[in-house]
């Protein structure tokens, strides 16, 4: 039996000709990704969030995201010193969805996650951002965790 390690794949190959057992692997550390500009129109809408500490920015969500849509907080204050920290999961855990923040300038810079997912953007910026959920998938996934803004 010969073993291949990749990235985010182990490749077995078992003694039957020809047979190979693949075993993905999720990356242990998630990428994080820009949008400049959107490539095609999605419904949006802002999603209710509940602050669980006004003085150190926690606030937390539990978005049902449907097919093709996104669902963002509404803005709040950040400055260029600080980041913004998102912890969460997406149910189902087999679904991808964006999760990430839009800059003042409307820049979006996300993740692609499922299952549990955490992430902390490193703000250039002062001014109004948002948290929000994207979801390409054909049916609904619920998104639900937690953002911080941190020093």
């Amino acid at each position: 039996m010969q073993i291949e390690q990749w990235e985010n794949a182990t490749v077995v190959e078992t003694e039957e000709v020809g047979s190979q057992k693949i075993d993905i692997e999720e990356a242990t550390e998630l990428i994080e990704m820009t949008e400049t500009s959107r490539t095609r129109n999605i419904e949006v809408s802002v999603g209710e969030v509940q602050v669980l500490s006004a003085r150190s920015g926690l606030s937390s969500f539990n978005w049902n995201v449907r097919a093709n849509k996104e669902v963002h907080s509404p803005g709040f204050h950040a400055t260029s010193s600080q980041s913004i920290k998102v912890v969460g999961m997406a149910s189902p855990d087999t679904k991808y969805v964006k999760v990430g923040i839009i800059e003042p300038d409307g820049k979006r810079r996300y993740i692609s996650a499922k299952g549990d997912f955490a992430h902390t953007f490193k703000l250039t910026k002062n001014g109004s951002y948002r948290v929000y959920a994207e979801n390409e998938n054909g049916s609904a996934v619920n998104v639900a965790g937690a953002y911080q803004v941190v020093d």
